[in-house]
């Protein structure tokens, strides 16, 4: 669909944060805590991005870098003269998959439904 695969790693081939470029279409892959991301996400992603350190500090609890990256890029969007937002249609399917997934038996329930309005 046309996305960029952004991989998050503090190591030294990875562009800055304030350097991102947030005109592209861009899906992240946040690694696990202790490991990382995975060797096949390094050696199949499309770039790599990082938040700047100071001290000793080699890298942040994960949810800390989910929460700065996604912050900062929001902020420039936002600020930004760039489409970002999901369609009322993108919005609508991204809804209705995350309620399937949360129903037990959904096919089930679908397929009585479909039944019983014949």
């Amino acid at each position: 669909q046309g996305y960029q695969i952004i991989a998050t790693t503090p190591h030294k081939d990875s562009s800055l944060l304030q350097d991102f470029d947030i005109h592209k279409k861009t899906a992240f892959v946040f690694g696990a805590e202790a490991e990382g991301v995975s060797d096949y996400v390094k050696e199949n992603a499309d770039g790599f991005l990082k938040i700047p350190m100071v001290g000793f500090t080699e890298s942040l609890n994960i949810s800390v870098a989910v929460a700065i990256i996604l912050q900062d890029l929001t902020t420039k969007l936002r600020n930004a003269d760039v489409h970002w937002q999901l369609s009322a249609e993108e919005k609508e399917n991204l809804y209705f998959n995350w309620v399937k997934k949360t129903i037990k038996n959904v096919n089930q329930i679908v397929a009585r439904y479909h039944r019983n309005r014949l």
